[in-house]
């Protein structure tokens, strides 16, 4: 699973700091010290600071999708899910809808439905982030694996077998043809396909694949002198 991304205010440069920017810093730090209350607090204070009329503004789509993290990390998942959406139509209202500035709250959006058990609002969401990942870096990059993964899994759960065999297949074919022999990565998609294949009564394909995985994962050794 992708995890939370949250932005700092590091991410846009600005002339010079100001009361937006040091509130929204303390809450980046709260968050990142595990104290999602205080966190809430001084993003909602954050998003006080700013001008409505100025909306839609990037401090804006920052500011709450940092607050949807804190809101998804305290359990309060409604309004983690409406300030995620309100982040992301900003985001696109300013950018447009291909602009890979969205992938991280899609991805964001999509990881809090997933969680939830709501595949049916995840899938699109991720397959919205892989086609702005393809368009930018092209079909076959290693960067899109992990959301690759992600359908794969998530089809599983919905019992879309063929789907679920499909992105797994491409994403060890990519695996395999860009990232190093012994590649973590490469290991870890041979072991959730083994486990597919397992599941769908293909034990000796699973087999070979857990075969080669767990040699890939075993420490080399030193030849004897």
């Amino acid at each position: 699973m992708l995890s939370c991304f949250l932005w700092s205010s590091s991410a846009i440069a600005y002339p010079s700091a100001d009361s937006w920017e040091s509130v929204n810093t303390l809450g980046m730090q709260a968050y990142q010290q595990g104290r999602y209350t205080d966190a809430k607090q001084w993003f909602l204070q954050a998003l006080a600071e700013l001008d409505p009329t100025q909306d839609p503004s990037p401090r804006r789509a920052m500011t709450l999708n940092n607050l949807a993290a804190v809101n998804e990390a305290l359990g309060e998942y409604e309004k983690a899910e409406l300030h995620y959406q309100q982040s992301l139509a900003i985001i696109e209202a300013i950018q447009g809808p291909m602009h890979p500035d969205l992938i991280s709250g899609l991805n964001n959006l999509a990881s809090l439905y997933q969680r939830q058990g709501r595949n049916e609002r995840a899938e699109p969401l991720w397959r919205r982030s892989l086609t702005i990942l393809e368009r930018i870096l092209g079909p076959d990059h290693p960067h899109v694996i992990p959301i690759l993964r992600i359908l794969a899994e998530g089809y599983r759960d919905q019992h879309r077998l063929a789907d679920a065999e499909a992105f797994y297949t491409r994403a060890l074919r990519i695996a395999e043809t860009h990232l190093t022999p012994n590649h973590r990565q490469l290991a870890t998609i041979l072991l959730e396909y083994a486990d597919f294949l397992r599941e769908t009564n293909r034990e000796d394909e699973a087999l070979l694949l857990e075969k080669r995985a767990r040699a890939m994962q075993a420490p080399a050794t030193s030849p004897e002198p």
